[in-house]
C-alpha cells in the first residue's frame, strides 16, 4: 500500500488555501479603492496558506468533549454496523495511484520549478547588468539609471530605470512620480514574494491569478499617488495609452504602463 508524503500532503493544503483566499478577495476586496489595506490582505492570504496547514488540529479537537463524545458514538456505530454485516460486505478495491504515476507527477512537478527558478535568476542578472551598465544621473534631484535604448520606464527595488529623449516634462514628471511610489514603498518585495509562491505553486491556476492581482494592485497604488499629485486624469490617461502601445515585456519589475 502507497502512503502519500506528509510534503505532499502539505503542499495540497497549501495549494487549497490559496484558491480559497484568492475566491475570497474576488468576492470581498477587489471592489473597493483600500489600495494599501489590499496589499497587506494580499501578502496575508499567501502567508496563511503556507502557515494554516502547520497548525495542530487533532489537540484542539481533543480537548472539546463535545466533538469527542459525538466521535466516540460514532465510532460505535460504525463498529457495530460492520459486526452485522461482515458476512454480506465485500470489500470493493480501492484504486490507488501506483509509484509510477506519482514519480512521474513529482518529476514535472520539480522540472517545472527547475526551469521557472532560472527563469527567475535569469530576470534577476539582467536587472543587475542594466544597473552596471546604465549611466546614473539626477533628473529633478532624483536618481535615476538612462536606459542609452527605447524602453518603457520601470523600477526595481531602489532602481528607476527612464529613456528620456523625447519626452515631454510634464510626462516625466508623472513617470518620476509613479516610479518613485514603487521604490519609496518597497512594491519590489511584494512583486518577489509572489513570484517565488508562483514558482513553488506553479502547477495551481489560481497562484497565478493571485501573483496578477499583486502586480494590479500596486500598479494602482502608484496611479493614486499620481493623481494625489495634481496630475491631469485624462491627461495622464492618454500617457499610460500611448505607453500601452510600444513593445511591452513584463518581469520582475514594476512596469509604467501596466496600470
Amino acid at each position: 500500500m502507497i502512503t502519500t508524503a506528509p510534503e505532499l500532503i502539505y503542499m495540497l493544503k497549501v495549494n487549497i488555501g490559496i484558491a480559497l483566499f484568492y475566491a475570497f478577495y474576488k468576492l470581498f476586496c477587489c471592489r473597493d479603492t483600500f489600495f494599501q489595506w489590499r496589499r497587506i490582505a494580499l501578502l496575508s492570504f499567501l502567508a496563511l496558506s503556507f502557515l494554516y496547514p502547520l497548525m495542530d488540529m487533532q489537540a484542539w479537537v481533543k480537548e472539546q468533549p463535545a466533538i469527542n463524545e459525538l466521535a466516540d458514538y460514532y465510532a460505535l456505530m460504525m463498529l457495530t454496523e460492520t459486526n452485522t454485516s461482515t458476512a454480506t460486505v465485500v470489500t470493493a478495491p480501492v484504486a490507488i495511484p501506483t509509484p509510477d504515476l506519482l514519480d512521474i507527477i513529482k518529476f514535472v512537478y520539480w522540472i517545472g520549478i527547475l526551469l521557472l527558478s532560472a527563469r527567475f535568476m535569469i530576470q534577476l542578472s539582467s536587472i543587475f547588468r542594466l544597473v552596471l551598465k546604465c549611466k546614473s544621473i539626477n533628473v529633478d534631484q532624483i536618481s535615476i539609471r538612462s536606459l542609452s535604448e527605447p524602453a518603457n520606464p520601470f523600477s526595481f527595488w531602489q532602481w528607476i530605470f527612464i529613456y528620456l529623449p523625447g519626452l515631454k516634462e510634464d510626462e516625466k514628471q508623472e513617470i518620476l512620480t509613479h516610479e518613485q511610489t514603487h521604490v519609496r514603498q518597497w512594491h519590489s518585495i511584494d512583486v518577489i514574494i509572489s513570484e517565488i509562491v508562483n514558482i513553488i505553486c506553479w502547477m495551481n491556476p489560481f497562484a497565478w491569478l493571485l501573483k496578477t492581482e499583486i502586480r494590479l494592485n500596486l500598479e494602482y497604488l502608484a496611479d493614486h499617488k499620481v493623481m494625489e499629485s495634481g496630475t491631469n486624469k485624462k491627461a495622464y490617461q492618454y500617457h499610460l495609452l500611448g505607453l500601452a502601445n510600444q513593445n511591452r515585456q513584463t518581469g520582475l519589475y514594476n512596469n509604467f504602463n501596466l496600470s
